[in-house]
């Protein structure tokens, strides 16, 4: 049976958190589920979670921004098995068509092969960049 998808809201701490924390430690990621970025995604209009009979199977955080030319959509984290990544990836699509954000771009850790499957699978390409990122102050002494 397909995984039903829909919104995320920050209900869904309990059940992402640790989704989220076991995807982020085997990929060596900070984890990002927080009960502060649910409610900032799940505003967004373009982050999901997938469900099966059990629970949350995975999750889709993302929000459009923009950057003076036209508007775009970053996909911050994707987290699911492979039965339920291509239907959130799909979902994120449909959600950024349907408001009219037609750049999308997401990022994902190199170990990722089913998340990169998915977005393959969802018309994703990739791209050759170089990310840098940075932390400042507290947070970034301890990293």
């Amino acid at each position: 049976m397909a995984p039903r998808v829909r919104p995320v809201t920050a209900d869904d701490l309990a059940a992402l958190a640790p989704l989220d924390g076991e995807y982020s430690a085997r990929l060596g990621l900070e984890p990002c589920v927080t009960l502060g970025s649910l409610h900032y995604f799940g505003r967004s209009g373009h982050s999901f979670v997938a469900e099966g009979d059990d629970g949350a199977l995975g999750f889709a955080l993302a929000h459009s921004t923009w950057w003076g030319g036209d508007p775009v959509l970053r996909l911050e984290r994707l987290v699911a098995p492979a039965e339920a990544a291509g239907a959130l990836a799909a979902a994120v699509v449909k959600s950024a068509y349907d408001a009219g954000v037609y750049r999308l771009v997401a990022e994902l850790p190199p170990g990722d092969a089913v998340g990169r499957a998915a977005l393959e699978s969802a018309g994703f390409a990739p791209r050759e960049t170089v990310s840098y990122a940075r932390r400042l102050g507290s947070a970034g002494r301890a990293a």
